[in-house]
């Protein structure tokens, strides 16, 4: 199975990401949505919670310490995670349908699927096998002036040399 891990700002709401998770939740073991910082007073979280299928989880305090919010948040999910896979996901990832499930049909080929952006796989879409993640140092906050959130994490799976970039897959649009 597959588990999903997403950061979520509170006080930003997407409903493609909330209409598709509903849609393709069935696809996934657990949907885990990490609440991050804020920038405003507005506050979404309850009704994600009360919106998001039953196999997700709203995670609003976590235990792991970083200086980096998304480090941390990324970090306390992967406690959370059961699944032999981890799809990263960002809710401004905006798939057509189908798109998941022909993806998921790729999962046991490699260790690491997603799409280049810069030095690094982006972390809008990044299916991460569970044994590959190991692998790394599992780092995933910024190196200023050098690369964004998951450039690190991402160095280290390129090195492992099991990894496809799903643009030369034939998926519905995204």
């Amino acid at each position: 199975m597959t588990d999903v891990i997403c950061c979520q700002l509170k006080d930003i709401f997407y409903p493609q990401f909330v209409y598709r998770m509903n849609k393709d939740h069935e696809l996934f073991g657990k949907i885990i949505v990490m609440i991050t910082q804020s920038g405003s007073d507005r506050n979404y979280i309850n009704y994600l919670k009360n919106h998001l299928p039953i196999n997700a989880q709203v995670v609003e305090n976590y235990r792991h310490d970083s200086p980096d919010w998304r480090d941390a948040a990324v970090k306390e999910a992967l406690y959370e995670t059961r699944g032999r896979n981890v799809l990263f996901l960002e809710q401004d990832f905006l798939v057509e349908d189908g798109f998941f499930k022909e993806l998921l049909n790729y999962k046991d080929l490699w260790g690491t699927i997603g799409f280049k952006q810069g030095n690094r796989f982006h972390p809008a879409c990044l299916l991460v096998k569970q044994s590959a993640i190991a692998q790394t140092r599992k780092d995933f906050s910024v190196d200023p002036d050098v690369g964004d959130h998951f450039y690190k994490f991402t160095q280290d799976l390129e090195k492992l040399n099991d990894w496809a970039d799903f643009t030369n897959f034939k998926l519905p649009k995204w």
